[in-house]
């Protein structure tokens, strides 16, 4: 990172990648020659994104892949139209699980002025060793002729990884549409509403 370009000194100069609905955009973050902004907490590697003009609620998944034993741990922040920070997501909400760190969220009517949105891994948290528990599930086939039955169990194991300035995200813009009885594919013009920090469906 030491020899990466500072960049980007307003939000309105970083160069965004548009999102389009259902259409998965997976990007490197901290390739060489990637560029770097100066955020609040220090310099990092980030990730851009335009978001999808709102029409009506949508959920927004973020998923940081490993990049061999190391993990990019992100930070969100949205953006208005005049590239003002109107919402921030904090890296403890993101969830361990199967090896990657993820986290969901809608944009409903209360956030429709979300445009932009950014994803970066804070100073403090790369270079760091931290203990990640998952679950992992193994299916064991049990003989009593003449059947055969299937027993899963579930433990939990626990991984050390390296918290890195870069890694691999992956972000999915997905329009909300809930199943209502009797009406097939009924649409929440207002979707579900959400807390200021976690951003979970009521």
């Amino acid at each position: 990172m030491q020899s990466a370009i500072v960049c980007c000194e307003q939000y309105r100069d970083v160069h965004y990648r548009p999102i389009e609905f259902n259409d998965p955009q997976r990007i490197a973050v901290g390739a060489e020659g990637d560029p770097v902004r100066r955020f609040a907490e220090g310099i990092s590697y980030f990730a851009a994104f335009d978001l999808p003009v709102y029409e009506r609620a949508y959920e927004l998944r973020i998923v940081s892949e490993p990049v061999g034993d190391q993990l990019f741990i992100p930070t969100v922040v949205l953006l208005d139209d005049n590239y003002r920070e109107i919402h921030r997501i904090e890296p403890d909400v993101f969830e361990y699980s199967n090896g990657v760190l993820k986290h969901a969220f809608f944009i409903n009517y209360d956030q429709r002025e979300a445009s932009y949105l950014i994803v970066y891994a804070r100073k403090d948290d790369s270079g760091n060793a931290m203990n990640a528990v998952s679950v992992a599930a193994a299916t064991i086939p049990i003989t009593g002729k003449p059947f055969v039955f299937y027993y899963t169990h579930h433990r939990e194991v626990t991984s050390t990884i390296r918290t890195a300035p870069g890694g691999r995200l992956e972000v999915t813009a997905t329009l909300y549409a809930p199943r209502i009885v009797g009406q097939d594919n009924a649409k929440d013009a207002d979707g579900p509403k959400v807390s200021g920090k976690a951003s979970e469906p009521r």
